[in-house]
């Protein structure tokens, strides 16, 4: 186990046995920029891309007796709540979709953000969706 899935672990242990939000925000702290730039891959506007972020934070809290660290990192949890909230955001908004502003290139990779940028809509579009996956 990494030594940042370690201290993720001790963090959601105390978080379970006290209950202190205070605690959950260091979480929130340490992943909270990067799950706002996956999240700002999937939809075009900042505010619902905050707001997902926000609501993917709730939502892990609310199941954090279910998370299992040996079956992934906490980052790697949060995402894929994170990925389906973006889903059904996505699919209650129809033509939502990417946006290829500076937050979104930082998410990406700096090895593909060149092949990004070269390539037309449709082929920008498929990158992203590599990159996140």
């Amino acid at each position: 186990m990494k030594q940042q899935d370690e201290k993720d672990q001790q963090i959601i242990d105390r978080v379970l046995r006290d209950g202190q939000q205070t605690d959950y925000a260091l979480l929130v702290d340490c992943y909270g920029p990067r799950l706002f730039a996956f999240v700002a891959t999937m939809v075009t506007c900042r505010e619902d891309a905050e707001e997902l972020a926000q609501d993917c934070f709730v939502k892990a809290y609310a199941q954090l007796a279910k998370y299992d660290a040996q079956r992934s990192s906490f980052y790697t949890w949060l995402r894929c709540i994170a990925y389906r909230l973006c889903l059904d955001h996505i699919r209650r908004h129809p033509g939502v979709w990417f946006e290829t502003d500076e937050q979104v290139l930082q998410a990406i990779p700096d090895d593909e953000v060149n092949s990004v940028l070269d390539t037309d809509d449709n082929q920008r579009i498929q990158l992203l969706v590599e990159a996140i996956h």
